[in-house]
């Protein structure tokens, strides 16, 4: 049996500049459900367009909404049912705009949420927003006093809050940047509190803020990269208790009320090991204590990439019971090297972690103290290699990449929280095993491909996922669980999974693209009705795909609910992507 529905007439990104007055939308209702889905972008020129939505209690659009370039559009109260725009929502260069009443039910952003260059506009106020998979940017409104969006969870890519004079910003709920993190320019501003804040996957930059006191993300556990204050007059106030890892550099520049006591306060709690690269503070504020950057006998730090071609190049390492690498690690194409015993004392890697071509190693067990990469972890044909346990692991700053390992066996990566680029597990012909268990965010698509062996992909604490989830030609793949999943930002491709009986995602809410899945000849339709019926029609941005090869009590009930919304296309039209 083969299902499709069509949900959106387009399933590729569309940028809210590009739209045209051509691609205004025109809506449909759902079948069974109370919620009218516009299927192309939404621009708002003048009061009247507005009016077309007015008493609309559900309101989803697959498209982009725009609110550009009005003089007469003084809020957005005709919009109340929003709940889902699958691209952008952009608002910009609006004289009369007062306030964005009217999205105060919206949820879920597939793209940007972006509002900039409205002069009159005094309030933003978003409660209910939870996910925007691209860039939240608030920026240049001369006249905003209120920001509300209190339930923001993820932000998948830019985080930026500048020239507006607000006077204090609390985001409770927001855990997750997938990029830069900048507050700039904000002249009023005097506390940014962030008490939810875990990751941050770029870097961050607080500037400019004159009568800023007090920065708060008492969570905050690393930077990927940089993290800089810079010329913030009144600062005297950080709470970063918490904070384990600074992937680039750490400075303070010309924040004249900051004491040098709680800079090196910082810099202490962190650990310089822990900082990947030489801290730098200048023209702060009362010298109060002597700042000392230097490093300690606790942990020996390496400047610079370090490459291991062959068993000899591991001697120098031998024995150090801390190890920090401000650079690279690359073990590469060595034919001696059986083991990493050596760097067994490797806690902190601020760039890549890069394993290849090592005819001889068996084993990355010894890379058990491991905690923080930068940048990505690559691992790639390593013949022999059949183990790969880092149990202490946390944050992966771009990509995780572990494919072509004929023997690998077990990987355990349970201890991480984040991934910050494309995760890739292909051909990885024995694997048995694959930890992520602790994974909560994803900042891009996971490709789980072509292992031959895998019969349980488990990823039991995965919230967010801001790219595709794609598991496929997993000929011995079984079962496939992501209790905690809400939202995907791009599609959902489960699909050739010869052995698979059971995809559990009780809890997924959110799909800004397509949902596949198709040739899963285990699994009962009625399952996959299940799954796919849990998320509302509305909330699934793309076209939804079910094909199984043997029909059930629930074949007939699902090729019902197609019709009015799609049409059964012939079995020579299935791509098999």
């Amino acid at each position: 049996m083969f299902i499709l529905l069509a949900l959106a007439g387009c399933s590729e990104a569309t940028a809210p500049g590009d739209i045209t007055e051509a691609e205004r939308g025109v809506g449909h209702t759902a079948p069974d459900q109370a919620c009218e889905i516009i299927d192309t972008s939404v621009i708002i020129d003048t009061p009247a367009d507005l009016q077309a939505f007015a008493g609309t209690e559900c309101l989803a659009i697959h498209g982009s909404l725009v609110v550009r370039n009005t003089t007469d559009v003084q809020d957005l109260s005709e919009l109340s049912g929003l709940r889902f725009v699958r691209d952008g929502v952009a608002i910009g260069e609006n004289t009369g705009l007062q306030s964005l009443d009217g999205l105060q039910n919206l949820i879920f952003v597939g793209q940007t949420f972006v509002v900039e260059g409205n002069d009159a506009l005094e309030s933003i106020n978003v409660p209910s927003l939870s996910y925007v998979t691209r860039n939240f940017h608030i920026f240049d409104n001369p006249s905003l006093t209120q920001l509300d969006a209190s339930s923001l969870q993820s932000v998948g890519a830019e985080f930026i809050l500048a020239t507006s004079p607000l006077q204090e910003v609390t985001f409770a709920s927001l855990a997750y940047v997938g990029d830069a993190f900048i507050i700039q320019h904000m002249e009023e501003l005097t506390a940014a509190r962030f008490p939810a804040l875990k990751r941050l996957m770029g870097f961050a930059l607080i500037e400019v803020n004159n009568q800023l006191e007090m920065f708060g993300a008492p969570n905050l556990a690393s930077v990927e990269s940089t993290l800089e204050f810079r010329l913030n007059d009144s600062l005297t106030t950080l709470m970063l208790g918490s904070l384990d890892f600074i992937g680039g550099p750490l400075q303070f520049i010309g924040n004249e009320s900051l004491s040098t006591c709680t800079i090196q306060g910082l810099v202490d709690s962190v650990g310089i090991f822990d900082i990947g690269a030489q801290p730098f503070a200048t023209r702060n504020g009362p010298q109060e204590c002597e700042l000392d950057f230097g490093e300690t006998s606790e942990c020996r730090i390496v400047e610079g990439d370090v490459f291991v071609d062959e068993q000899a190049d591991l001697a120098e390492f031998a024995g150090a019971e801390c190890l920090s690498i401000r650079g690279g690690l690359f073990v590469r194409e060595s034919s001696d090297i059986t083991d990493l015993s050596a760097l067994s004392g490797l806690r902190f890697v601020s760039e890549w972690v890069s394993v290849a071509q090592n005819s001889s190693l068996t084993s990355l067990d010894a890379l058990s103290n491991l905690r923080f990469i930068g940048f990505g972890l690559v691992v790639e044909e390593n013949p022999v290699l059949a183990s790969a346990n880092l149990p202490e692991l946390e944050v992966i700053g771009t990509v995780l990449h572990v494919f072509d390992q004929p023997t690998l066996t077990g990987l355990g990566l349970g201890n991480v929280e984040a991934i910050g680029d494309q995760t890739v597990l292909g051909g990885v012909d024995d694997l048995l095993t694959a930890d992520l268990s602790s994974v909560e965010w994803l900042g891009a698509q996971i490709n789980v491909e072509n292992n031959d062996s895998l019969r349980e992909l488990s990823l039991d604490s995965l919230v967010h996922s801001v790219g595709s989830v794609r598991v496929r030609y997993n000929q011995e793949l079984q079962s496939l669980a992501a209790p905690q999943l809400v939202q995907i930002g791009q599609s959902l491709r489960i699909q050739r999974n010869l052995a698979l009986e059971s995809i559990s995602m009780p809890e997924l809410e959110f799909v800004a693209r397509d949902v596949f899945i198709d040739y899963n000849p285990l699994i009962a339709n009625c399952d996959v009705y299940a799954l796919v019926g849990q998320i509302d029609f509305y909330d699934i941005g793309g076209v939804v795909r079910v094909f199984s090869l043997t029909p059930d009590a629930c074949s007939n009930f699902m090729e019902g609910q197609a019709g009015p919304i799609g049409q059964l296309p012939d079995f020579d039209d299935f791509d098999s992507e």
